[in-house]
């Protein structure tokens, strides 16, 4: 979602009945004569009175000039290192900017009672109050709005209206509002975190009755139950909860909020022990990351043991699912995801100072983070500066009557009509740097530290110099031995339950059933990855048309009436696990469900799976075996392993990547066209290769083109099918059990060792 929409909903990847509320609830208050906030509340009356009380001269912040920010950099590195968590990944916090609420540049009479009382509407301040907090707070000598009260009154002009108006709401029209604890943490956001910035400039009558309305809210938050629709956005309500706790000063409401937040980030039903939070049955790693940029909040602000266990837990699954490419880039399986395609690298987006801010709270994060010299931080606190001066003098942008675009003046600058959104501020809150107001003393010096010692946590699991074969509860296995590295992947994947109440996506949540997600070498990457298409709210880029082509590890078909079936949507296979120094065995079993990709009833009959790995140090082996009682006809049947191509596909004259079938004892390129009795297939990729060896020569072909399309991804894939019918297709009732075995491992004739 873009995080610069100004004061309204962004319109990217919106569920669609937001978009039918959103257009059914931008109303605005309206009565006789001039707009009045409501006063069906003593603490709304008190808080009304107030703002009446407040002059132009109350918001007048006095700073002057185009560029009132300047550089001083801390001689303490640890003040310094801190300032530079505002430049991760150019997530600052927005003060102003085209697209941004002019929170420095907007006039002080935009803020008067009389103005948002004007006309016919109650409007609201033009402000977004979250990152005005951050800036009064923000301790560096070059930030002349520090402390400053004019700066805090405006932000709380902002926040007076809004509870107000939100509370009116719901109250009076609660048809109209989005009451569900996903689309109502950004408000809980802007009503609690600016407040321990501001409440010093407040009298205690005002304190106390903003405190009431901000009971009723927090009470909402902990009463609608999540829907779990939306996990990232649920995460969001509670760091609005914990601010909620730290402002309220209640010691049984305390214990409640943490009760509350315990149930969402530690609960087995939110929070799968493997490490990932539940995403619609399932596991969805990049919606995970838009999660953990809360849930990472709330364990650096709270410090609750219980939070830092789920953060702690899920970089070190996040860490066994990343894998570096030669040219240093790096990628991950996501066929599993539940909704998108993104893998754990990208983990949806970087969220700037999100690893940063874990590092300070588990090791497990610390080598996804970078450790600044001197000279990198002062870099970024001069672009932060440039940032901030740009925010002083940059104003909103409006069409005038030819329709171009011209940015107002600072007395053009008027406030917007009151309107009840889903983000009253900006998308997700990203723009207030939780890293530097939890920062944790003494970070700098321990990451000091572990530089120094080329500690092995400045590495990816992989790159440690160790072997190992590693469990997360039933739902990964991963191996790193001397020559490759594994990933598979036997965990739970997503589903649509139909009494949910929830949106139905037209895809599939995931893909499962027990898979080889990943087989890597240093010098060949990721040769073969398992990556899905991904959906959207309007659209699925996994058609069931395009079965041959989903790069998936598993066992698909088609039957005679030409309706699809895979191994892949076996929700929750049933999994058995030894791990025995560097070797393992790993199994799954299951039933290929007779109903599925949106085709109705598929199968008449059972189609039993099983598939075993086998790991050791010179390879994974895979046993595939599927069983029919001959009550379907099929006319197709295929084991498929994903290729995976390099970015490029070629660099210059030399081909990056190439696929041979070996028949007798020559090698082929392989191609679409199925080729008899092939015994081994070979992956040459960048600088290695890796062979997969059939325990019995089989027919085999490459799919019929390329896998290009995902929705956030273009990854080239190519899947290598195995014929488990062993002959042209053709419909016949399938009676018996089919199998396959292989074993894959580096090429013998490469050098792969690192």
């Amino acid at each position: 979602m873009n995080r610069n929409s100004h004061l309204g909903i962004s319109s990217l990847r919106l569920h669609p009945t937001v978009l039918a509320v959103a257009a059914a609830i931008l109303f605005v208050a309206n009565w006789a004569g001039a707009a009045e906030l409501p006063q069906d509340h003593e603490y709304q009356r008190v808080l009304r009175d107030y703002l009446a009380e407040l002059k132009v001269e109350d918001f007048d912040h006095g700073v002057e000039g185009e560029t009132p920010f300047t550089v001083v950099m801390s001689d303490d590195p640890e003040k310094a290192y801190r300032d530079s968590m505002l430049v991760r990944d150019d997530m600052l916090p927005i003060i102003g900017t085209k697209r941004g609420a002019p929170c420095i540049s907007a006039p002080p009479e935009a803020f008067l009672l009389a103005t948002l009382e004007h006309g016919d509407a109650v409007r609201v301040p033009p402000v977004w109050p979250e990152p005005i907090a951050w800036l009064v707070r923000w301790e560096n000598k070059g930030n002349p709005f520090v402390g400053s009260k004019a700066m805090k009154l405006r932000a709380f002009a902002k926040m007076a209206v809004e509870i107000i108006m939100t509370d009116h709401q719901f109250e009076t029209a609660p048809e109209k509002g989005m009451n569900r604890t996903d689309w109502f943490g950004g408000h809980l956001m802007m009503f609690t975190y600016p407040y321990a910035d501001v409440r010093d400039v407040l009298p205690l009558k005002v304190r106390t009755a903003y405190e009431t309305g901000l009971r009723k809210m927090v009470r909402r938050q902990l009463d609608w139950e999540a829907k779990g629709e939306e996990v990232c956005m649920d995460m969001v309500g509670i760091v609005g909860l914990w601010y909620a706790g730290e402002a309220l000063s209640d010691r049984l409401l305390a214990k409640e909020i943490e009760a509350y937040i315990r149930g969402m980030v530690a609960a087995p039903g939110a929070f799968h022990p493997a490490g990932y939070f539940v995403d619609h049955g399932g596991l969805d790693i990049s919606f995970n990351g838009m999660a953990a940029f809360s849930v990472n909040w709330v364990a650096l602000a709270s410090d609750w043991d219980f939070v830092k266990e789920t953060v702690e837990r899920r970089y070190r699954l996040r860490s066994h699912l990343i894998l570096r490419e030669p040219d240093g880039s790096f990628v991950g399986p996501s066929h599993f995801n539940a909704r998108l395609d993104s893998d754990a690298w990208n983990d949806q987006w970087k969220w700037g100072y999100r690893d940063e801010a874990g590092a300070m709270i588990t090791d497990e994060a610390v080598h996804l983070t970078k450790f600044p010299s001197r000279e990198d931080m002062e870099a970024g606190l001069k672009k932060a500066v440039g940032w901030f001066n740009t925010g002083v003098k940059q104003t909103p942008r409006r069409r005038d009557e030819q329709g171009k675009l011209h940015s107002l003046k600072p007395e053009e600058i008027s406030a917007p009509v009151w309107a009840y959104r889903i983000w009253p501020s900006h998308n997700y809150a990203i723009n207030i740097c939780y890293a530097y107001d939890h920062y944790r003393k003494g970070a700098y010096a321990r990451l000091k530290k572990l530089q120094e010692a080329d500690s092995p946590w400045l590495r990816s699991p992989f790159e440690r110099g160790e072997t190992f074969i590693r469990t997360f509860d039933e739902a990964f296995t991963v191996a790193r031995m001397e020559s490759f590295a594994a990933i598979i992947h036997t965990g739970p994947v997503g589903y649509d339950d139909p009494n949910s109440g929830n949106f139905h996506h037209a895809g599939p949540y995931g893909f499962g059933g027990g898979q080889l997600s990943a087989f890597w070498t240093p010098q060949a990457g990721s040769v073969l990855l398992g990556r899905r298409g991904g959906m959207s709210w309007d659209n699925n880029f996994d058609k069931v048309e395009d079965w041959k082509r989903w790069p998936l590890h598993a066992v698909s078909g088609s039957t005679h009436e030409g309706k699809v079936f895979t191994s892949a949507r076996i929700v929750r296979p049933a999994v058995e696990s030894k791990v025995k120094g560097n070797s393992a065995t790993v199994r799954v079993s299951g039933r290929i469900p007779a109903e599925m990709l949106g085709q109705g009833k598929v199968l008449q009959g059972r189609i039993a799976y099983e598939r075993t790995f086998n790991i050791n140090s010179d390879g994974v082996t895979v046993t595939t075996s599927v069983g029919a009682y001959g009550q379907d006809k099929i006319t197709e049947l295929y084991e498929t392993l994903p290729v995976f191509y390099p970015k490029a596909k070629k660099k210059g004259e030399v081909a990056l990547l190439t696929i041979e079938f070996k028949v007798g004892d020559k090698w082929a390129p392989a191609t679409a066209e199925f080729q008899e009795a092939v015994a081994a297939v070979r992956v040459t990729r960048l600088e290695g290769a890796i062979e997969f060896t059939f325990k019995q020569p089989r027919r085999a072909a490459l799919s019929p083109t390329e896998w290009n399309r995902g929705f956030i991804t273009r990854d080239i894939c190519r899947n290598v099918m195995i014929d488990l019918l062993d002959r042209a297709a053709q419909a016949e009732v399938f009676n018996g059990q089919k199998q396959v075995s292989y074993t894959i491992k580096p090429a013998s004739n490469m050098d792969n060792k690192p």
